[in-house]
């Protein structure tokens, strides 16, 4: 499932790849994310509140045969969750519950909606987010004509022990380009897995 802060990361701030996992895709450095709750049946040009809204700037994506991460520029290791991740199944989220000030793989502690300004002035910044392509889901890439190109797509929440309850909305900004890339590769990972689930080849045997 989708988790908040607790991607581990390597001394030089890159993800550190689960057991058999390849990165096939990172960017530059430029990555603004909005992550906010998204009820069942709200429309997708809903906008966030300034109460339950998880920002970020200037950061860098990931995408592997089976997740997407983002990391946030001096994010820190969420080692808690590593260990777990790897045991539950490689989803990259822990089972227990964050430490404080930690958040869930590739996202920051999480907020329901209609969190008191107090509480959401107290939450921890976002610093990593990391979801599973299984829980990645109706992605969709927007090319506005006057601004920045973004990804968006539903963050499903699992069994909520990575940090988030409900389903959330995370729209990705590429500020200097890099968005058509990354929406290729998420759809190549997700063409890969269905393939594999096909054929029951291991989708890390692919050439990627």
């Amino acid at each position: 499932m989708a988790a908040l802060n607790w991607a581990m990361l390597s001394p030089e701030g890159r993800p550190v790849p689960l057991p058999g996992e390849k990165f096939v895709f990172s960017s530059t450095p430029t990555i603004n994310v909005s992550l906010f709750p998204h009820p069942p049946g709200s429309p997708p040009s809903v906008q966030p509140t300034k109460d339950n809204e998880y920002k970020a700037t200037g950061g860098t994506l990931y995408v592997s045969q089976r997740r997407v991460v983002f990391v946030a520029p001096g994010a820190r290791s969420g080692g808690a969750a590593a260990g777990a991740g790897s045991s539950a199944g490689g989803t990259g989220s822990a089972s227990s519950a964050p430490a404080a000030g930690s958040l869930a793989s590739g996202q920051a502690s999480v907020a329901p909606g209609g969190v008191p300004p107090s509480a959401a002035q107290s939450r921890p910044p976002l610093e990593t987010l990391s979801v599973p392509l299984r829980y990645f889901v109706d992605g969709r890439l927007v090319q506005p004509w006057f601004s920045a190109s973004y990804y968006e797509a539903i963050c499903l929440e699992g069994t909520g022990s990575g940090g988030l309850d409900t389903p959330h909305l995370v729209r990705l900004y590429f500020k200097e380009g890099g968005s058509y890339e990354f929406y290729s590769a998420v759809e190549e990972m997700r063409a890969r897995a269905d393939m594999s689930g096909r054929t029951g080849t291991p989708v890390e045997s692919l050439r990627c």
